[in-house]
Order: C-alpha cells, then sequence, then structure tokens
C-alpha cells in the first residue's frame, strides 16, 4: 500500500539533518511511502529492480550479502526507522550489493531517482543535504567493508586477534 510521507516520520532521521524544517516539508512532498510485510524482498543482490533511496520508517530491514572473502558464511546488518538503505544502487545504478528483507511489517519512504532529480533542479539546498549524507554513508560502508576484509584474510593467514 503507497502513501505520503508526514513530516514527523523523517524530521529526526539522519539524513534530514542539517535541513530546516521547510526543507524536510519539501522532501517529504517528494517520498512515496511503501508498506511491506514480513519477510518481503525490497530488493535483491545483483538486481538492478527498485534502485531507489529507502528511508525507514517503521519497523526493521535486514540486508544480506555472500560474504565474499573467502571464509563462508552471510554478512547481515539490521536497519532501524531514521536508517538509510539502497544507497550503491541509488547513487551508481549499479546492481545492489545485497538484499534487503523486511524483518517484521514495515514502512519505508522511497526516493525515486527522479524525484531527486526534481529536487536537484529545484531545490538545490535539500540536494547537498542529502549529497552530504550519502557521501558519509558510503564512507562508513567502505570503512567498514575494508574491516571486514581485513578480519578475512586476517582469518585465512591465521593471525587473527582472539
Amino acid at each position: 500500500m503507497r502513501s505520503y510521507v508526514k513530516v514527523s516520520e523523517i524530521t529526526d532521521a539522519p539524513i534530514c539533518s542539517g535541513m530546516t524544517e521547510a526543507s524536510v516539508e519539501t522532501l517529504a512532498r517528494h517520498l512515496e511511502a511503501v508498506e511491506h510485510k514480513k519477510d518481503e524482498i525490497l530488493y535483491r543482490e545483483g538486481s538492478l529492480e527498485n534502485n531507489d533511496l529507502l528511508i525507514i520508517l517503521d519497523g526493521n530491514l535486514e540486508i544480506s550479502t555472500e560474504h565474499r572473502f573467502g571464509t563462508g558464511g552471510i554478512l547481515k546488518i539490521k536497519l532501524d526507522p531514521g536508517d538509510v538503505a539502497g544507497i550503491m544502487g541509488f547513487v551508481g545504478g549499479k546492481p545492489h550489493v545485497g538484499t534487503a528483507r523486511a524483518v517484521d511489517e514495515c514502512r519505508v519512504a522511497r526516493l525515486s531517482r527522479e524525484q531527486f532529480a526534481h529536487l536537484c533542479e529545484n531545490h538545490p539546498e535539500i540536494t547537498i543535504q542529502i549529497l552530504r549524507f550519502l557521501a558519509v554513508a558510503l564512507d562508513r560502508f567502505f570503512v567498514m567493508t575494508l574491516d571486514r576484509y581485513n578480519d578475512s584474510l586476517s582469518y585465512m593467514h591465521g593471525t587473527q586477534k582472539h
């Protein structure tokens, strides 16, 4: 079920940090809220589908990916209300690096690339704030990936910390 996003649902989300009240109101008008059932897949690893930027409004998502560093297993990250998912697909237009699954019933606010383009043209102050958020989020993602890669190398070479 699709619906509008209320300003109060995103005001405290980190992606809105530094935005004026008017900017948050404008952003909310460009978002679409979508409800997802428990265990519903929002997007799959390797897929080019559903490259919207997702802001979790209610419930939780789990992002999982096959652990590709030779140690087996699956990497899982739990996202809570206010967190953002789909960043790599949204920014790069590349296949998703993980699968997003609703842990329980949840609502997410979707920002499509078309709506983002409209914001870029008409509300550059909002897009600058969003781009700052995305740059920091991508930096955190790369640091986490490098840490996991180094841990995997240590494991493979038997030099892991106990």
